[in-house]
């Protein structure tokens, strides 16, 4: 297809291309921002020197999205790796980067660090819940060097709902398929000086997968927000103190349990009955106090204290004996249909076995204080500079239980000890600054900073006999690492509508604990044109990220062998893309009646640059491709507003992408084949108060392989249409 696609794309671009949605200029007038909690420092799109995405709250309502994966798919310069079909623990490359949960990426919400643990163990299994968002905030290049600790595959920010300047209160309620069913409500004032917000959010679904005796395959989601606001924004010197509490709590009835491709040509919704059991509850919350100063007008200040904790146990089938040894879940499913593991797993093996269910337990705590400001030098120049110290931990604490597989479900044999599969605390101290200097030369804006990073990372391992932790076992690893990460960007004027931009900046991910583990280092280029008017935005970019030592993850996830997720050197890789967008809206933006018609096109090429073996992906050959990375993908999107009339339509084209490091024809067994994908959405509103909408996903009901990952085949959600009523004061 790239053949095709290609050259039209380029001849479409000759004008040059924009980035993202709705403007973010558009953001509410009356709400009170916290500035320290957005990473955008500059709200004008046409005046970024380095490539971004934003998504509005129009944009995330359109279709009623609360699936970070289906809002990001298609998205220039982004990549998802769906797993479960709801997008409740998505796995997002930026740009050739790592997909395992999202590790590789500044995963933020209101601009403190959101992942479990962002040093010392990145993988989110918990993710910001997409559904009560307000906006979503991406940097793909060298503006991201303000917001470490990764420099290399992006920063998005999860923008929270803000405290409104007078009353208003909001209903967002659907109903679908599966019965799922959503609510999102919040209320908030201003009075005088003081605001609060009062925010909760439900998801609740049954689950498209079946299992043989029926049981719920679901899940259910509930999340809560209070934010307190004093606002002295009329004071000689105008400050804000803002305190946030956001908890949340997740139980659902998920599997790393893929299928084989037999069963999967037969019905790609079936789970097998030894995954029954197999479920993860996940308990967060999240305390952040913020303050803002503007000692001058020249001056401006931003103060952050935060602490997330987080609390998991993924109890889920890790392997299974059926009359030899005993073997891990991925390579079981990679046997015949009619061995005895695979039997076993089904439930249809009669004789002795053992399917051996762990408790993945696992409690995490991420902290820090942090500052930012920026002081402006005149009509033209602008400094910004920001420190933080951020302490985060992982404590793990696991054990395996028994099961005998029956053809009526499983049956429990014996109680794992507490700590006998995994007794070990990981934490991390980190301290990072930065600073960056802007400056207008007419035409020309040049940016230059630089980002220092300072971690020390640690390993306790008690041993798997020592489950009291008294230290007779005890193993201490230590790593350490400091980093100075530079950036520079240029963004020329042309004319009011036209730019062009480029970028340089090293990329740093923090290294994984053992000894001898190196960080992952590259050098990341950047360059591309941007248009604007009232009928056009348009952006096209060239980018090139040369890594002189990739990072990669031994994860059931990412195929690797323990499924420990500890970090080990990948080797030297370079990645290469281009990116395009065409926005065009018949009639204009600003008519009452129009026509907005986009589309989005990435194209990724990979490879590593010598042979060597990888402790992740095995051996590996000079030219090799990365895994989960598709080098084409394509998303058009159509629409018709006509006065309280709302109709859109967004087709996505992902190409081929192997599961395991490849070169050449993707071979059959690591092969997950392209998909096209179509949603839509219409709304009308009733009144000024009132909207009533219908969504559809996967339209055409298309049956499509979303992952070989963590274990087996994974289908993607099939056709879901749900009705809702949005109702605001």
């Amino acid at each position: 297809m790239k053949k095709q696609l290609l050259p039209l794309i380029m001849l479409v671009s000759v004008a040059s291309f924009a980035q993202e949605t709705d403007s973010i200029k558009s953001r509410n007038i009356d709400e009170v921002v916290i500035q320290s909690q957005t990473i955008f420092t500059n709200k004008d799109k046409n005046e970024k020197a380095s490539s971004f995405i934003y998504i509005g709250t129009k944009e995330l309502q359109k279709y009623n999205y609360s699936d970070a994966n289906r809002v990001l798919m298609g998205k220039t310069g982004i990549h998802v790796v769906e797993e479960e079909g709801f997008g409740l623990r998505p796995n997002i490359i930026i740009r050739g980067a790592s997909s395992l949960r999202s590790s590789s990426i500044n995963l933020m919400e209101d601009g403190v660090l959101a992942a479990p643990a962002p040093y010392v163990a990145p993988a989110a299994y918990y993710f910001p819940t997409m559904g009560r968002m307000a906006g979503v905030e991406i940097l793909k290049s060298s503006g991201q060097i303000m917001y470490g600790p990764n420099t290399i595959g992006g920063s998005m920010n999860m923008l929270s709902t803000q405290v409104p300047n007078k009353f208003s209160g909001f209903l967002n309620a659907s109903y679908g398929n599966f019965n799922t069913y959503k609510v999102h409500t919040h209320v908030g004032d201003k009075i005088g000086k003081f605001g609060y917000l009062v925010e909760y959010f439900t998801n609740n679904s049954d689950g498209f997968k079946e299992l043989p005796n029926g049981k719920n395959t679901g899940f259910t989601l509930n999340d809560g927000m209070i934010k307190l606001l004093y606002d002295n924004s009329n004071a000689a010197i105008p400050n804000k103190l803002q305190f946030k509490l956001q908890a949340s709590r997740q139980n659902s009835n998920e599997t790393y349990m893929g299928i084989s491709k037999e069963d999967f040509n037969k019905n790609a919704y079936q789970r097998y009955l030894s995954s029954e059991l197999d479920n993860i509850e996940i308990n967060q919350r999240q305390y952040l106090l913020s303050y803002q100063i503007e000692p001058s007008k020249k001056l401006h200040l931003n103060f952050d204290a935060y602490r997330n904790e987080v609390k998991r146990n993924w109890y889920k089938v890790n392997d299974v004996k059926a009359g030899g040894n005993k073997v891990g879940l991925s390579n079981a499913l990679e046997m015949a249909d009619n061995s005895n593991e695979m039997l076993a797993l089904k439930g249809a093996y009669n004789a002795d076995n053992t399917i051996y269910i762990r408790h993945n337990d696992r409690d995490y705590i991420s902290q820090g204080l942090q500052f930012n400001g920026h002081y402006h030098l005149g009509k033209t120049g602008m400094v910004r500079f920001g420190a933080r110290y951020h302490y985060d931990s992982q404590d793990r604490f696991q054990a395996d239980d028994e099961y005998l597989s029956t053809s009526q479900g499983l049956a429990l044999k014996k109680r794992g000890n507490a700590g006998s599969q995994d007794n070990r605390i990981e934490d991390a101290n980190a301290t990072a600054s930065y600073v960056q200097y802007q400056q207008e030369f007419g035409a020309l804006v040049a940016t230059a900073g630089v980002r220092y990073e300072n971690i020390t990372l640690r390993q306790r391992n008690y041993g798997r006999s020592d489950a009291d932790r008294t230290g007779k076992d005890l193993k201490t690893t230590i790593n350490k690492v400091e980093s100075w990460i530079p950036g520079l960007s240029l963004l020329y004027k042309i004319n009011d509508g036209l730019k062009v931009f480029g970028s340089v900046h090293k990329g740093f991910s923090p290294p994984g604990i053992q000894q001898g583990q190196k960080e992952e280092r590259s050098w990341n280029y950047e360059l591309g044109t941007r248009f604007n008017n009232n009928f056009v935005d348009a952006e096209l970019i060239g980018y090139i990220n040369d890594y002189s030592n990739l990072l990669g993850a031994d994860t059931n996830v990412m195929g690797g062998n323990t499924g420990q997720g500890d970090l080990y050197n990948a080797g030297e890789v370079l990645i290469r893309g281009i990116e395009a967008q065409l926005r065009y809206t018949i009639s204009g933006k600003d008519s009452e009646i129009n026509f907005p018609v986009s589309v989005n096109y990435t194209y990724v090429d990979s490879s590593f640059k010598k042979d060597f073996q990888s402790q992740v992906f095995g051996t590996i050959k000079e030219g090799d491709a990365l895994p989960f990375i598709p080098k084409e993908q394509l998303s058009i999107e159509a629409g018709a507003n006509i006065k309280n009339f709302r109709l859109s339509a967004i087709w996505r084209y992902r190409g081929d992408f192997s599961n395991k490091v490849w070169q050449g024809a993707i071979p059959e067994a690591n092969l997950v084949s392209s998909m096209n994908i179509l949603d839509a959405s219409i709304s009308y509103k009733v009144n000024r108060n009132a909207t009533v909408y219908t969504n559809a996903q996967n339209l055409l009901n298309q049956t499509y392989l979303s992952s070989l990952n963590p274990s087996g085949y994974r289908p993607g959600m099939p056709r879901f249409v749900n009705v809702g009523v949005r109702i605001s004061l």
